[in-house]
């Protein structure tokens, strides 16, 4: 299930391409790719309740990369994934236990914290 949902955003991926080149792909592979790695690390040091291969974390990390904008810092995408899985999925009992989404943790957490940097926009035009 969160594989068909993670392939239902490839038009949202090929559209941030069309309109922001290739900073919009750097994005959803920075933060979909550190997903996966913290999901990865978090089951290698705590055990086999996370499961990389549920699709989830990369799930997570591409919706994560499709709210930033592509004028953030290469390590926005990385401390916003990185905080929605640890802190947004696993300090909370892991999948299925959390009471807020994973993504809007991350989110949330970058926007309180680094304001500024996600208040920039770029017009968005065809390339």
């Amino acid at each position: 299930m969160m594989y068909e949902n993670a392939g239902a955003l490839i038009p949202v991926a090929l559209a941030g391409w069309f309109f922001f080149g290739w900073p919009a792909l750097k994005i959803l592979a920075l933060s979909a790719g550190t997903a996966l790695l913290v999901e990865w690390g978090w089951e290698k040091l705590f055990g086999p309740p996370a499961n990389i291969r549920d699709g989830s974390a990369l799930l997570t990390g591409l919706l994560l990369g499709c709210i930033l904008t592509t004028e953030v810092p290469w390590w926005i995408p990385i401390l916003g994934s990185l905080v929605a899985i640890t802190v947004g999925r696993h300090a909370f009992g892991g999948m299925g236990n959390h009471p807020f989404s994973s993504v809007l943790v991350g989110w949330a957490f970058l926007e309180i914290s680094y304001k500024e940097i996600l208040e920039t926009y770029p017009l968005a035009e065809p390339r």
